[in-house]
């Protein structure tokens, strides 16, 4: 998300608080228009400037910080959602339990994760590390909101943008247990090789 009357931009991959993240900002965030997805329980939404190929409006909630205006990412403050990539997989499956209605004893974490494998378009498959790519030389160094710290750390967004303190709101969410409790040794294995670029630069470990 971008704003241009408090000059930032909200970099948010996907299952990382985004739908909370996105409610809160969206009053003064630049947005033309909104994509309700009812039957997944969240939304997503246009932004003035950048369209598809064939002119029609593009989602972009899960934008890239590259695919932002060069002058915009150079002159603006920057922040970006994370989380663990153990946390982030279990919400992912829980997600898809919940809205494909499957019994989580046939469809366990490893077969989401043999199925995902095969998918590469998955977007859940793309490095957070990735989303914060850019080549060009920022005024501001990136700041990072982690899901485990969101309410403190969005307040903090919040009074380095001259936002007023906004109570983020709980949309989207996915229950389930501490995420540690899903994981055997060959699905966190599996985990630790696929995400190990977002292990290791955001320094999370499996546990905390």
């Amino acid at each position: 998300m971008i704003s241009h009357e408090h000059k930032f931009i909200m970099i948010m991959p996907p299952k990382n608080g985004t739908t909370s993240v996105a409610s809160a900002l969206m009053h003064t965030c630049d947005v033309s228009g909104i994509n309700n997805q009812k039957t997944l329980g969240t939304f997503d939404f246009h932004e003035p400037g950048y369209n598809k190929k064939n002119g029609q409006p593009q989602d972009r909630k899960h934008a890239t910080l590259n695919s932002y205006n060069k002058q915009h990412v150079e002159d603006y403050r920057l922040y970006g959602l994370i989380r663990n990539s153990y946390d982030r997989v279990i919400s992912f499956w829980r997600f898809v339990l919940r809205y494909e209605k499957r019994d989580e004893t046939k469809f366990t974490l490893l077969r989401f994760l043999e199925r995902k494998l095969k998918r590469p378009e998955w977007l859940g498959w793309i490095s957070q590390v990735d989303f914060f790519y850019t080549n060009c030389e920022c005024k501001y160094q990136l700041k990072f909101i982690r899901n485990e710290n969101m309410d403190e750390d969005f307040l903090k967004f919040c009074d380095d943008v001259g936002l007023d303190r906004i109570k983020l709101p709980r949309e989207n969410a996915t229950n389930h247990k501490h995420y540690t409790e899903y994981y055997d040794d060959k699905t966190r294995a599996i985990v630790t090789e696929k995400w190990a670029r977002d292990i290791e630069y955001f320094g999370y470990k499996f546990g905390e």
